[in-house]
Formats: structure tokens, C-alpha cells, sequence
């Protein structure tokens, strides 16, 4: 008896639901299947029927992207009329899973939702997934390194987007990212099998404060059950961004001049190792700073006289080289990061025999 009064409230409830809304679509998510990339627009109306008592205006239809052009009832809308919202989703040059959104705001009640998703696909697409070739469990990647190249400390954050593969039988979740504070990574929830997705990873020089190369770790952490932890490196080099100089402000600028551009340092040993000095003058105007100096191996050892160099003056770079059980002929390299805007990045080229 009791079940059966629940029974009774549950149908109660859910027909009072129904006459409480103040509109009643048809549906509210819509699934376009599988759509050909070439195919054109797809589209779909979403229908509807004013319950609310009053005349309705819809006010805006607002896409979650670009890629969805909404379309709507201009007119007022009659108690116990009909109204539509139209979406069409122009699948070109989006191949695999998508999922939208339509915001649709009206002069009764709260924003209404409503979605369209499905699969784009495209011959090439699939052509291009087979060269996602790395893998990582069942998601495919095409490497495991994101290398920005030369990003600039002093200027707007960077951003790389690279695409995944879900090659399994079952969507992926991605529930956590593992990265450093000045590496921003966003990634899709889900990635349904047999469709990409896109991570984008957004790269703050600025905040990663270091001149040079620098390499970091991130981690895209899933349910994949073969492989839930998905590890990548990410590389750049971050140098300073000088604009070009007038003839009258590159004659007040500071000029950094190396004293040699390669040093020969002989037999080295890999215990108190070989030691070199060069000079660096600034032959400009104006004072001239070392933002910093880096070595391309833990086997040499720099100590600079001062940072801050003088117009006309000189300091002194001290470069140590131990051999560190290497042998044969070896090449390594100084580089120095300056504020010389015409020459804001210098190397100096070590040579040496290990025996």
C-alpha cells in the first residue's frame, strides 16, 4: 500500500512539474548521429509550446561557440502557442565528438538549456588520426614533448593546441591535470571512443622566470585503465623582447662584447677540472645588464664578476670544465642573456679532450 501511494505521489509530482514549466520543448538535447565534415550545415528546431499563462518574447539565443548559429521566434509568442529555436553547427574543419550548447533567455523564468551533439567525420580526419600515432593507454598523441620554441618573458602568455586520439572502446574521462603554475592546460571532460579532442596549453614566461631553456612536467591524469597517468615534457626557450632601435637610441644602448667566442680548453680531468676567463664589455652607452648565464651541462661551472656592467667597462666570466668520466673529444657551449638589444643573446663555444 505504501508503494503504491509513493507511486501515486512520484506521478503527481512529475505531472505537476510538467504544467509548472513555463515552456515545453519538444526536447532539449538533440543528437545529429554521425555528420559528414563536408556535408554543410547541419541543422535542427527545437519546438515548443508557451505554458506559461502570458505572452513570451525570447530575448537572445546565445551559442556556447561560434560554430553554432542560432536561430529563433522574433514574433510575441500567445499562451498555448508555438515557438522554435533553431541550431545549426557547421561541422568544417571540426572532425570527431562535439557537444553544444544553446542558451536561450526569455521574458518568463530562468535561461533554458538546451544542447545539440554528435560526430564529425571526414576521410582525411582519419587519416590524420592513424599519424596520432604515440600511445598512451588507449589515448594516441602525436609525441610526448609540447615544444614552444623561443616564447619572450616580457611579453603576452603563449598558446599550443595539440589533438588526441581516443582509439579505445569506451570514452575517457580526464579528471585531473598536473602542471607547474605558469603552464595553464585545458582539456576536454570526456572524449568519446573513436573521436579526437584538443588540449590547450597556455605558457606564462613571465611567471616561469627563468632566461634560457626550461623544461617542465604535466601529468593528465584519467580513467583510462590501462594507463590512467599520461605524462608530457614541455620545453621553451625564453629570451627578452627588444623592439628595433632608432640610429639615435642604438647609439645610447648598452653593447655586450665578448673577449672570445671560443674557448679551447685542452685536456681536461674530471677532478679539479680546467678553468678559463673571458671578458665582457659593454662597449655602449648606457649600463649594461647579464640577465643570465647558461651553461648546456652540469659539468661546467660559471662565476661572473658583476651583473651589472658600466658603460665602457669590463667584468670577467670564469668558466670551470671538469671532464666527469666523459671521453673523447667534447663540445659544449655558454650561452649569456643580456639587455644588448641589438644582441640580447650570445654564445661562447668550449672545446675539449677528455682522455
Amino acid at each position: 500500500m505504501r508503494i503504491l501511494i509513493a507511486l501515486i505521489l512520484l506521478i503527481a509530482g512529475a505531472a505537476g512539474a510538467q504544467q509548472s514549466e513555463q515552456l515545453i520543448f519538444n526536447e532539449i538535447i538533440h543528437d545529429f548521429g554521425n555528420i559528414r565534415e563536408d556535408a554543410g550545415n547541419a541543422e535542427f528546431e527545437f519546438t515548443f509550446t508557451n505554458n506559461s499563462g502570458t505572452t513570451v518574447i525570447i530575448g537572445n539565443v546565445k551559442a556556447s561557440c561560434g560554430c553554432t548559429t542560432p536561430g529563433w521566434t522574433k514574433e510575441p509568442i500567445p499562451p498555448g502557442g508555438t515557438g522554435f529555436v533553431k541550431a545549426s553547427f557547421n561541422p568544417k574543419g571540426r572532425p570527431g565528438y562535439f557537444n553544444k550548447t544553446l542558451t536561450v533567455t526569455t521574458n518568463v523564468g530562468p535561461p533554458i538549456g538546451l544542447q545539440v551533439n554528435g560526430t564529425v567525420t571526414n576521410e582525411e580526419a582519419q587519416k590524420d588520426n592513424a599519424r596520432l600515432n604515440y600511445k598512451l593507454g588507449h589515448l594516441q598523441f602525436r609525441a610526448r614533448t609540447i615544444n614552444f620554441g623561443k616564447v619572450y618573458i616580457n611579453k603576452p602568455t603563449v598558446t599550443q593546441e595539440f589533438d588526441i586520439f581516443n582509439a579505445g572502446d569506451s570514452a575517457i574521462r580526464i579528471i585531473e591535470v598536473k602542471a607547474p603554475q605558469h603552464i595553464k592546460v585545458a582539456t576536454p571532460v570526456n572524449i568519446a571512443p573513436g573521436t579526437r579532442g584538443s588540449i590547450s596549453i597556455q605558457y606564462n614566461a613571465a611567471m616561469r622566470g627563468q632566461y634560457g631553456f626550461a623544461g617542465d612536467n604535466i601529468e593528465l591524469v584519467t580513467d583510462d585503465k590501462v594507463m590512467p597517468q599520461k605524462p608530457f615534457a614541455v620545453y621553451a626557450t625564453i629570451e627578452e623582447f627588444f623592439p628595433s632601435l632608432t640610429g639615435v637610441e642604438a647609439s645610447k644602448a648598452p653593447a655586450l662584447v665578448l673577449g672570445s667566442e671560443a674557448l679551447d680548453f685542452g685536456s681536461l680531468g674530471a677532478e679539479a677540472g680546467v678553468q678559463k676567463d673571458v671578458s665582457l664589455t659593454n662597449s655602449g652607452k648606457s649600463e649594461l645588464t647579464i640577465r643570465f648565464i647558461q651553461p648546456n651541462c652540469s659539468c661546467l661551472a660559471t662565476s661572473l664578476g658583476t651583473d651589472k656592467i658600466k658603460a665602457g667597462e669590463t667584468t670577467n666570466l670564469s668558466i670551470t670544465w671538469k671532464g666527469e668520466g666523459r671521453k673523447g673529444t667534447q663540445n659544449k657551449a655558454i650561452t649569456i642573456y643580456s639587455t644588448d638589444p641589438s644582441h640580447p643573446v650570445q654564445r661562447i663555444s668550449l672545446s675539449g679532450q677528455v682522455n
